[in-house]
């Protein structure tokens, strides 16, 4: 990558916008590690917050499924499909709000 950046720059700083990490590039190996890493740490948290808000936003129907599996016992599949989307449109968010991290 700094050999690359190197001998091309302006397509390094064109990349800047998407990878705003390159910006360290002419830092040195270690100086680029280290932003790598932080930028793989920052993602990680990112996902973690997703993944927190998707569970919280699940708790309505993750309660009611006994109720559902019950309901959709023996029925034929068309038909078990239509009540449990119809029952995930009344327990689930239409959107999930990500707290920020």
């Amino acid at each position: 990558m700094i050999v690359h950046a190197a001998k091309h720059p302006a397509l390094a700083a064109s990349l800047l916008k998407e990878r705003p990490v390159l910006v360290h590039v002419s830092e040195g190996r270690t100086r680029i590690e280290e932003a790598l890493d932080a930028e793989r740490r920052a993602l990680m948290r990112s996902n973690e917050s997703c993944l927190e808000a998707y569970l919280t936003a699940a708790q309505r129907l993750a309660a009611d499924w006994p109720a559902i599996q019950e309901q959709l016992g023996g029925l034929p599949l068309v038909e078990s499909h239509r009540i449990l989307i119809e029952r995930a449109r009344e327990l689930l968010p239409s959107r999930v709000q990500q707290a920020d991290s």
